[in-house]
């Protein structure tokens, strides 16, 4: 995932690598940065080069405060660095509070490579909440917060409370929360809805975290299940889900192929799962409509009853592209391939719609080919 800006009155926030910066929204220039440390209590973690920390997570600014999460960047278990969530000051860059993601019982961090926060989150400004989603450990949902949903005081970072759909996973799935949370009021009941790499859209309540309702439309796993921030309309959500599990290119790694569902047979551990955009109603959970090719590892994106999504391409006879669905039956409306020097190009950013166009950013994570900022008139 590639983070995108937060912008203030007069300045931009972004990161890159593991240094968060602040610039002059007017000129550009620089206000402030500060490195993110993967071993924060080293007196020199600041210049420590084999620190692999990464902010992956999208910054987002109230209050004064800029929060967002921190990830190793998937590198693998027992290192001695770690993930978390933190909160800065906007003014002057200094630390405001951290939180760690993987602590010990005793109150002091874990050094396992874990803790890894890679959801961006969101803001409640009313009951002064931030909410996001975390990673596993191992792929291991380890207590008491890995493959979890938190909730923190937005002045203090103290928990306010914690999800964990699973306790364990004895078959070692890939299950992260790295989506981005929707605040949503439906019926009158505030509520909290975050989509999973299980393939299953969650929906809390947002001061309780109490689950309202689970609905699983694929298996997910590693490269599976929901990456992106999901779309809503007022009493429906709309969100693609990513390829698969396993490894797509040596087609081996499964993590459950003998997985059975009773009650949808139709949900398998496979390397590419359909359906892949989802409508679903989050008062009852209910699947309203899906649709197959349009794996996407992009925010769903809703603009005049029309959904839009960066479609990631299956082959060469099915490459990237932005597809444009009808929000009422989902039925297709649209394909615009997306191609950069006469290479095609993976479409992970969301899609923002400006008047009668749109703008959208590209680029293959693997060899950074088809890179670009595109802009398209809508008819």
């Amino acid at each position: 995932m590639t983070a995108s800006a937060a912008v203030s009155e007069e300045r931009v926030f972004f990161a890159g690598g593991k240094t968060f910066y602040a610039v002059s929204k007017y000129d550009g220039s620089l206000v402030w940065k500060r490195v993110i440390c993967g071993r924060p209590e080293a007196p020199d973690c600041a210049s420590d080069e084999d620190d692999p920390v990464q902010i992956l997570s999208s910054p987002v600014v109230f209050d004064g405060k800029i929060f967002f999460g921190v990830s190793t960047g998937g590198v693998s278990f027992n290192i001695p660095y770690r993930g978390g969530f933190v909160a800065l000051d906007a003014q002057t860059g200094a630390l405001v509070w951290r939180f760690e993601v993987d602590p010990l019982p005793n109150g002091a961090a874990q050094n396992r490579g874990c803790g890894n926060v890679w959801s961006s989150p969101a803001v409640d400004a009313e009951h002064r909440l931030v909410v996001f989603g975390t990673a596993d450990c191992e792929e291991q949902p380890l207590p008491p917060y890995h493959g979890s949903i938190l909730a923190l005081d937005a002045d203090t970072g103290a928990v306010r409370w914690v999800f964990r759909p699973r306790e364990s996973d004895p078959n070692k799935c890939d299950f992260d929360f790295g989506a981005s949370p929707n605040l949503m009021k439906v019926k009158g009941h505030e509520v909290v809805g975050l989509g999973g790499k299980d393939g299953t859209y969650y929906v809390l309540d947002r001061l309780t975290g109490r689950p309202v309702s689970a609905t699983r439309v694929v298996f997910g796993g590693e490269i599976g299940g929901f990456f992106g921030a999901a779309a809503f309309d007022g009493r429906r959500v709309f969100s693609g889900t990513a390829f698969g599990d396993g490894n797509l290119t040596e087609q081996s790694g499964l993590c459950d192929p003998e997985y059975h569902n009773p009650a949808n047979p139709n949900i398998i551990d496979t390397f590419i799962q359909n359906p892949s955009l989802h409508a679903l109603d989050v008062a009852t959970g209910e699947v309203l409509a899906g649709v197959d090719n349009n794996q996407t590892l992009a925010a769903t994106t809703l603009a005049r009853r029309v959904v839009l999504s960066g479609f990631a391409g299956l082959s060469e006879a099915d490459p990237p592209a932005v597809k444009a669905y009808d929000a009422r039956s989902l039925a297709l409306l649209a394909v615009l391939p997306v191609r950069v020097n006469d290479q095609p190009g993976m479409v992970n950013s969301s899609v923002v719609p400006v008047g009668r166009k749109i703008f959208f950013g590209s680029g293959n994570f693997f060899d950074g080919g088809g890179s670009g900022v595109h802009a398209f008139r809508l008819p």
